[in-house]
């Protein structure tokens, strides 16, 4: 094992060529958007939700749609508003905004009532973690477009589902429907 282990380190060392080491230094290069970028595009996408208050731009044509609004960074493509809030505003309207906002803040609702209230031990600190995770994404989606990655939208919905089960399963039965 150890000899396998050491010609492992060895190949790792010896093997990478200068081209190859140039390319991943490339890939890790960011070009990211200034604090003063995103309040830019923030607010030129709170003009396209102004625009499309009703029906929204619809569902994935953020990009497109935004080109007739856009007054910052002309250079730029910009593909997603970097606050997954104001995005979901612009591309489905105040109804689709505010239905959504409805739906999380019940989840969120029953999964802190069960993380608060439940007196079983293992149920409550499952209530604990997904109002923790529930909570870290719905802040870091602010300034992020978690949602827009499919992998975090599943994990979001699986964690929104056990959180909302185990907080049917704290209120009392006479309650349940």
């Amino acid at each position: 094992m150890a000899v396998a282990a050491a010609a492992l380190a060895t190949a790792f060392v010896l093997l990478p060529t200068d081209a190859l080491i140039e390319r991943f230094t490339e890939i890790a290069k960011v070009d990211g958007i200034s604090q003063d970028g995103r309040a830019a595009i923030w607010s030129n996408t709170l003009k396209l939700a102004g625009s499309y208050l009703i029906s929204g731009c619809g569902l994935g044509a953020y990009e497109i749609s935004l080109l007739h609004v856009q007054e910052v960074l002309p250079m730029y493509t910009i593909n997603f508003a970097h606050n997954d809030y104001l995005q979901i505003l612009a591309e489905m309207g105040a109804p689709g905004f505010f239905v959504g906002i409805g739906l999380a803040a019940l989840v969120v609702r029953n999964t802190a009532i069960a993380a608060i209230w439940r007196r079983l031990g293992s149920l409550r600190f499952l209530a604990l973690g997904c109002a923790g995770a529930l909570s870290a994404i719905m802040l870091h989606s602010l300034v992020d477009f978690n949602l827009y990655i499919p992998a975090n939208a599943v994990t979001l919905a699986w964690i929104a589902g056990m959180g909302d089960g185990v907080g049917e399963l704290a209120r009392p039965r006479r309650q349940r429907a």
